[in-house]
């Protein structure tokens, strides 16, 4: 991914001004359980309506300010990621057709087509996802866990003991799943190698009666993809009942906990509220990051051997062929006629090449006309 950022380059204020934006939102997020304990304790406890009202107004200005700031990171986010895609496949479609045939027997065919289109479309939502929520969902991490820390230490205690049990449950499920997004990949690229090959042949299929084959090789590719597909997206699914255990567990911890402390005195009931929204969010965002890593891996990103290296190492740096000593023939007996048109008559041509004594044992004639 990072060997192509070159191609964020041009779109260098849009992807600046996408995550400004999206500090603005994340700040105005975070204010609103603050706001809202004021509301609970100095409002509706106190019967003091006025606050209530004064403090609703302000929750109001707060969310229209965060909503201007995410639409504008949406806007500006979308339009480096749509560029980026846009000249990286440009750049790689012109580059592949400098390929010389050498070149291009070193490729199947469906998978350059999968590499122009899925995969820098996936890479694309991947830049704008990097843009905005692996922007949003750290900051409101680490602001969320600052805030639960200003409203009780003891509490605060067990989010910090919940985040790494999160972390390495999402480790795990990335590294089983990877391995077997990458044998998808592969089994796409063969999917359509097969149908690519079919249609540019479907005459001479036609002609030598192979449907009945050409049938046979794209049910065995399809079905291969489709098995690997569903062990792989087995592992996935994984993923969303194991991370919302997670977070339910410790709301139930926080509640048990700090019921007690409102009991004693120690905190007030709208902190506990408040504690309880900034633990939402912190185990919400965690959801959401684990969420994100496992929907890239299905063009294998994020990881060391991925596609995106695979587009910059295997087709980017891969130079064109030239002909080299197979263009080494040497014509003899040519006339040149620069200024007047061709003769009409036929003229013998010798060929002879140095470089093929085994396929060329003497000079060879071909009638041309000069």
């Amino acid at each position: 991914m990072w060997t192509l950022k070159r191609f964020l380059t041009p779109y260098k204020s849009a992807a600046i001004i996408a995550p400004l934006l999206m500090v603005l939102e994340v700040t105005m997020d975070l204010l609103q359980p603050k706001l809202m304990s004021s509301i609970v304790d100095n409002g509706v406890l106190a019967g003091n309506l006025p606050h209530i009202v004064t403090t609703g107004l302000i929750m109001l200005l707060v969310a229209l300010v965060g909503w201007v700031g995410g639409a504008g990171c949406t806007l500006y986010s979308s339009k480096a990621a749509v560029g980026y895609g846009t000249d990286l496949r440009q750049e790689l479609f012109d580059h592949i057709q400098t390929f010389s045939f050498r070149n291009l027997d070193t490729f199947q065919e469906g998978s350059l087509i999968t590499r122009l289109t899925s995969d820098i479309t996936q890479m694309q939502t991947f830049v704008q996802m990097l843009l905005r929520m692996f922007i949003r969902s750290p900051m409101l991490i680490i602001g969320s866990i600052i805030m639960a820390f200003t409203i009780s230490v003891k509490l605060a205690l067990i989010l910090i003991a919940t985040v790494p049990v999160l972390f390495m449950i999402l480790f795990i499920l990335i590294k089983a799943s990877y391995p077997l997004f990458a044998s998808v990949q592969s089994k796409l690229d063969q999917v359509n190698a097969v149908l690519q090959e079919n249609l540019a042949g479907i005459r001479v299929v036609k002609a030598f009666a192979r449907a009945r084959l050409e049938k046979k090789r794209f049910k065995q590719s399809n079905e291969d993809y489709t098995s690997t597909a569903v062990k792989a997206w087995r592992i996935v699914t994984l993923n969303a009942p194991v991370l919302s255990l997670m977070p339910n567990a410790t709301i139930v911890a926080v509640l048990w906990f700090g019921g007690f402390q409102v009991v004693g005195g120690d905190i007030a009931a709208g902190d506990l509220i408040a504690f309880i929204n900034y633990v939402t969010v912190v185990l919400s965002s965690l959801t959401s990051i684990g969420m994100m890593m496992m929907s890239s891996l299905a063009p294998r990103c994020l990881l060391p051997g991925s596609t995106r290296c695979y587009i910059h190492s295997q087709i980017f740096n891969r130079e064109p062929i030239t002909p080299g000593k197979y263009s080494h023939c040497r014509l003899s007996g040519i006339r040149t006629h620069t200024n007047r048109l061709p003769s009409p008559h036929t003229q013998a041509v010798k060929w002879s090449s140095e470089t093929y004594p085994s396929v060329m044992t003497e000079n060879m004639h071909l009638p041309v006309l000069i």
